[in-house]
């Protein structure tokens, strides 16, 4: 199948007046290892505490598909740019919100990287997400909880990280902490998903239960894995259970995606 698309085209160039953060260092992140993944010690995405913004391991792709709200398969550029990874912390200047750290991303990105893009159409072959021949056979999710009174199975019981990555719709913030029996947990989330186990298997495969997430999400979350874009035409509109089991070296991948 074959997709008009937007793409944003990057290309050195030089930074323009807009709102920007205060402060911020950029340095070059650490390697990411299974050992890190599975103990739940991962610092990835953005994590925004008052006047602080913590980005962890993000590479150029994903620093400027979150500053220019874009979806992945709508950035084209050299393989470099998910490459190198960085860690970045910055201040919001007085007054400013979460909602306008996109905008600041952007200067930092033209400021620091010396960025700047311009906007094409072309075709790009797609995958498209069906439903099989015989119906649909996945199980609705369960309706979210009373938040007073739930305790989620398999509940995180060490020190929990909070940080936003991209998802459909914009971003999600999510809540990641080792839970029992090894397994890494994963609460709240927002754009079409929500919380997830994830645990290796005997057989060296990762299983990950997604207890909660739209078609929509579901597609964007598995181009990740693939070589093209992933479309939902599945025409349904609820939230559904979901399990995968996929190769470490698959989701170590996807993670430097």
């Amino acid at each position: 199948m074959k997709l008009r698309i937007a793409l944003a085209l990057v290309a050195a160039g030089s930074c323009f007046g807009q709102v920007a953060f205060e402060v911020a260092s950029i340095k070059p992140a650490e390697a990411m290892t299974p050992q890190k993944m599975m103990a739940g010690k991962m610092n990835i995405g953005m994590k925004v505490d008052g006047a602080r913004v913590d980005i962890g391991y993000l590479g150029l792709t994903e620093l400027i598909t979150m500053a220019y709200r874009l979806k992945r398969h709508q950035l084209q550029g050299p393989d470099w740019m998910s490459a190198q990874r960085f860690d970045i912390q910055a201040k919001l200047p007085a007054g400013a919100t979460k909602d306008q750290v996109p905008e600041m991303l952007q200067a930092l990105l033209a400021e620091r990287f010396g960025l700047k893009f311009h906007r094409d159409t072309k075709e790009q072959a797609m995958y498209a997400l069906v439903v099989g021949k015989g119906g649909s056979k996945l199980k609705e999710a369960d309706p979210d909880p009373d938040p007073a009174t739930a305790v989620a199975e398999g509940a995180p019981v060490k020190g929990t990280q909070t940080f936003t990555m991209g998802a459909a719709g914009g971003q999600t913030t999510v809540r990641m902490a080792q839970g029992g029996g090894g397994a890494v947990v994963t609460t709240g989330g927002s754009g079409g998903m929500g919380g997830a186990r994830m645990e290796m298997g005997s057989d060296g495969m990762m299983h990950m239960e997604l207890k909660k997430i739209t078609m929509t999400a579901f597609s964007e979350m598995i181009t990740r894995f693939v070589d093209k874009p992933v479309m939902d035409q599945t025409e349904l509109k609820g939230n559904y259970k979901v399990t995968l089991d996929l190769a470490m070296s698959d989701m170590m991948g996807a993670a430097r995606a």
